[in-house]
Formats: structure tokens, C-alpha cells, sequence
């Protein structure tokens, strides 16, 4: 009996995992119980700090959902694992890296929780 495809998805903030996760361990131990494919890891980067990242945010999305949605069929299953930082004083999430003003480095913008969580999964709504 074949099993059922499943699709691990890991949203990083600022298109790099700055936070150590154990998710690509994760997905190299599951790879292998699906030696005939089944099996998919994708990596999709966000800033969702303005209407134009936004927009962008939702366009690139586009084909990554079609192929999951592919992948998935009618019977697959999704994992999703959610890398961010918080703010300490209000907990609310970052929504992107921003360069310094003074081009020192960069800073973290913190945004609602709801609105980050709804900007970024928004896309992926029907899968």
C-alpha cells in the first residue's frame, strides 16, 4: 500500500533560517520512507511589511501552490513549520528584516501576530 504524499512547507522570515530548527533533519529522515517521490520540502521566505511586499509575497506563491496543491492530490497531507522571532516586550511577530537606517546592519519589524499569520498563510488557503 502506497502512502499518502505529504508536503512539508517551512516559512522563514527573510528568506534565510537564522533560526536554528530542526525541520531540514526532519525532512531528510522522512525523505527516505518515500523512495519513489510522495514526498516534498519547500522553503518559502517572507516580508509582508507593506502593501507592496505583500503583493509580491502573494505572486511568487502562486506556482509553489499549484505544485503542492499537484503533489498533494485529493488524499496528501501538509506539515507546516513557522520560523520567526518575536518581539520580548509585546510578543508580536517579525514580519520582515529591514537594512538600518544608519546601513549598520539590519532590524526586525514586529507586526500583530494575526496580521503576520494572515498575510503569510494567505496564499496557501486552499491547499
Amino acid at each position: 500500500m502506497a502512502a499518502s504524499p505529504i508536503t512539508i512547507i517551512h516559512f522563514i522570515l527573510g528568506g534565510e533560517d537564522t533560526i536554528c530548527t530542526p525541520v531540514s533533519l526532519i525532512c531528510e529522515f522522512l525523505g527516505t520512507f518515500y523512495p519513489n517521490g510522495g514526498f516534498t520540502y519547500t522553503k518559502v521566505a517572507f516580508n509582508v511589511t507593506s502593501h507592496k511586499k505583500i503583493d509580491e509575497y502573494e505572486q511568487s506563491q502562486v506556482d509553489c501552490v499549484a505544485q503542492i496543491t499537484q503533489h498533494l492530490a485529493c488524499n496528501g497531507c501538509v506539515v507546516v513549520f513557522f520560523s520567526d522571532h518575536s518581539e520580548q516586550d509585546c510578543g508580536w511577530l517579525y514580519g520582515a528584516q529591514a537594512p538600518k537606517e544608519d546601513g549598520s546592519g539590519v532590524e526586525y519589524v514586529a507586526m500583530d501576530v494575526s496580521h503576520v499569520l494572515t498575510m503569510v498563510l494567505s496564499p496557501y488557503s486552499t491547499v
